[in-house]
């Protein structure tokens, strides 16, 4: 009967203790692709209105910094602006605003691998990773540049 008492005390005890300590801290995915995609991307590939690696897409780096993001080509800075990721949704959003527009967009990161697809019109988000003839929508598959 002792025994069974003292085990019964040791289990209540280490259910205590296990109940008591503090749960894990849950990750936040958006705070954690925003710590990732923090750097200098160069275009790979990409497509606009449809048109398969159009040459001024290839030429453009993108520079994340916080929450800024800068559209370079070569060293020249061509657009500077903010951004905001959600990765929370199955298909991941960003959202960049310039002085003078706001697009709406989805991305995929994935190491150092970065798909972006956003609708320059600024009307819309794309709801999938497609450029179509005749649209304003820019797809772009980007890699990290090494320091």
């Amino acid at each position: 009967m002792r025994s069974t008492a003292l085990c019964v005390f040791t289990l209540a005890m280490t259910a205590g203790v296990v109940l008591a300590a503090p749960a894990p801290d849950k990750k936040d995915p958006t705070k954690e692709d925003q710590e990732k995609i923090q750097g200098t991307w160069k275009v790979e590939s990409g497509e606009f209105a449809g048109a398969k690696n159009p040459e001024q897409l290839l030429k453009i780096q993108l520079v994340f910094s916080g929450d800024k993001i800068v559209n370079k080509v070569g060293d020249a800075e061509k657009k500077k602006g903010t951004f905001q990721l959600d990765a929370t949704p199955k298909i991941k959003t960003i959202d960049v605003r310039t002085d003078d527009q706001l697009v709406h967009g989805i991305y995929k990161l994935d190491g150092d691998a970065l798909t972006i697809c956003v609708d320059e019109s600024g009307e819309a988000r794309p709801a999938e990773f497609v450029s179509k003839e005749g649209s304003k929508v820019a797809l772009v598959n980007l890699k990290r540049v090494k320091p």
